[in-house]
């Protein structure tokens, strides 16, 4: 029996498939290592996902994945996927769902005000407006 592989390249790629919604937009900030913040389309809501990645395998579970067996061969199997996804519920995800009707009105800094503290502008490198027209937009299409 042939076990069907994914190719996952990062955090949204992960959350795309582990989750089966719509991964609207990923905005990774930080150095070597940092923050992701992340929005899915669960159809009724907008579900922000918040995340934290390394710049190595022993910083970072995606890269670990990779790396526990000798002959990874860059693809993860539906039970990586599904184990990752779980790590990521375990620590809080999705961190708030936004009703979709709020978002012809919000202002950049009520929805900053919403997201998880350490996204805030102030601190990161990290634009809430940029992520605000992402989701607009998608809305839109």
């Amino acid at each position: 029996m042939l076990k069907r592989k994914f190719r996952i390249d990062d955090y949204g790629d992960l959350l795309a498939e582990g989750v089966g919604k719509k991964l609207i937009s990923i905005t990774y900030f930080g150095s070597y290592q940092g923050d992701w913040i992340a929005a899915l389309d669960n159809g009724k809501n907008i579900e922000v996902w918040k995340g934290f990645y390394g710049s190595c395998s022993v910083c970072d579970s995606l890269q670990s994945m990779y790396r526990m067996d000798k002959n990874a061969d860059d693809y993860l199997t539906r039970g990586d996927i599904d184990a990752l996804t779980d790590m990521l519920k375990e620590e809080g995800n999705p961190f708030i769902k936004i009703p979709k009707n709020i978002f012809n009105d919000i202002s950049v800094k009520d929805f900053e005000a919403l997201l998880p503290l350490n996204t805030r502008a102030d601190i990161y490198n990290f634009d809430a407006g940029e992520l605000l027209t992402d989701i607009r937009q998608a809305l839109q299409n």
